[in-house]
Parts: C-alpha cells; structure tokens; sequence
C-alpha cells in the first residue's frame, strides 16, 4: 500500500524496488516467537530485528497473524488489537516500562548528569513525589550505583537520576527518539501516547516507562541509537 505510487509510476518501471526484509531470518523469528507465546501462554507477541546503523528492518513479526491468501475481514466493533490484522510492533501501543531505563542513563551520561558509574543512588526506601510513591519491583533497600541500578532494574534509582536531568532535557530527549510521532515506517501505524502535561512527577516516572506509551518500533530504533553512536535513525522495511 506504501511503495503503491512508486511501483505505478513509469519512470521507475526499470528500476527493482528492494525490500530489506530477510525472509530466512523472518521465518525463524515467527517459528522462535510463536514457541515462546506458547510457553508464556501469551495472547499476542512481537518481535522486531533491525540493522541499527542504518534502520533498515531485517524482520519484523507480530502475532498473532494470518494467511494472506485467507485474509480476514476488519473488525467493525471492539478492540482492534483483537484481530490479526492489528500489527503489535507499529499499531500497539505499550508502556514499555523497564526497557526505558537504558536509555534514560545513557542520556544521563551524555548530558553529563552522570560522570561517574561508581556514583551510587538511595534506593532503600519507596521516594514519594506529588502524592505518589516509586518502588522497586526488586528492591535491594540500599544505595544502588549505575551499573546496579539497570542490573537491578531500579526505579527508585532510575527516577532520582531523571530528576537530576530535569523535565527540559527529560523531554528533549523523549522527542528526539521520536517518541512524540508516529513511528516512521512504510506501514500503517498508530500515534503514541504522549504525556500531557510534564511535571516533576512525570519526568521520573518516564525515565522507567511509565506515563508514556509508545510502539515497540519506537524502542528498537531507540536501542539502535544506544549501540550506534548515538545516532537516531528512521526505520524502513526499503533496502538501502
């Protein structure tokens, strides 16, 4: 539906148009995904494989699918995530909690916020902020450095550290990951949820996923910036 115009136009009739998708690579990934939904006795998976100096998409599955032979009708009621036509890694919309905390030290460590790794975070107690308490799903209830905070995925930590960065480059950093739009894709996709309002509270509760929800795209062209050098690139299922 997205290369529609470009394979129509005559003045590109000579010229292939290549996808980047591997197909070997796209089998094994939904063969790999479809055991582990199993064993998790999951209602739906996605998993997505990117070159990450480049954006280009490797693979890319989300399930569960379909047969394009047999395709199913749209829903006309209910939730849309409930067919399989809905496509989780562009479409859905998650807090991806956890995840997040990578990229909220590594930008706290390019701001120059964190310039020492054995720098260590009080994490022994929940830190109340605007009538709400963080709390560590692991709590060790004792100073944490940075390297400890991610191995023990702390939020307390984690939050203490965004307050630091402060709401400014909180968001700058957000909407630099593009994580303001909608992915960018060659398939049909879904905004984000974008908090509202960014308050002391919400630049905290960000820094480990919560109060922003984005799609699963978003966080592997995120990750891809972290291994790369920094650099954010667009995803494309094109070869380049």
């Amino acid at each position: 539906k997205a290369m529609d115009e470009r394979l129509r136009d005559p003045a590109m009739a000579a010229t292939p148009l290549q996808l980047s998708l591997d197909l070997t690579i796209q089998a094994a990934m939904t063969e790999i995904l479809e055991a582990g939904m199993k064993l998790m006795n999951a209602k739906a998976a996605t998993a997505i494989l990117m070159k990450a100096h480049t954006g280009e998409v490797i693979s890319l599955v989300s399930l569960p699918d379909f047969d394009p032979n047999d395709r199913p009708r749209p829903l006309l009621k209910g939730d849309p995530s409930d067919s399989p036509l809905f496509n989780r890694a562009v479409q859905g919309q998650y807090e991806l909690g956890s995840t997040f905390k990578p990229i909220t030290v590594a930008a706290a460590i390019d701001a120059g916020t964190v310039t020492d790794l054995s720098r260590r975070y009080q994490s022994g107690r929940p830190l109340e902020i605007g009538g709400f308490r963080i709390r560590d799903d692991h709590a060790q209830k004792r100073w944490l450095n940075i390297p400890e905070t991610l191995v023990h995925s702390s939020n307390i930590a984690t939050a203490r550290i965004a307050d630091e960065m402060g709401q400014a480059r909180m968001e700058k950093l957000f909407r630099a990951l593009h994580f303001d739009t909608a992915p960018d894709i060659e398939l049909e996709k879904s905004r984000t949820i974008w908090p509202h309002y960014w308050g002391r509270t919400t630049t905290m509760t960000t820094a480990y996923g919560h109060g922003i929800a984005v799609t699963p795209l978003h966080l592997a062209a995120a990750y891809a910036a972290l291994v790369n050098g920094g650099i954010w690139r667009p995803a494309t299922i094109r070869k380049l």
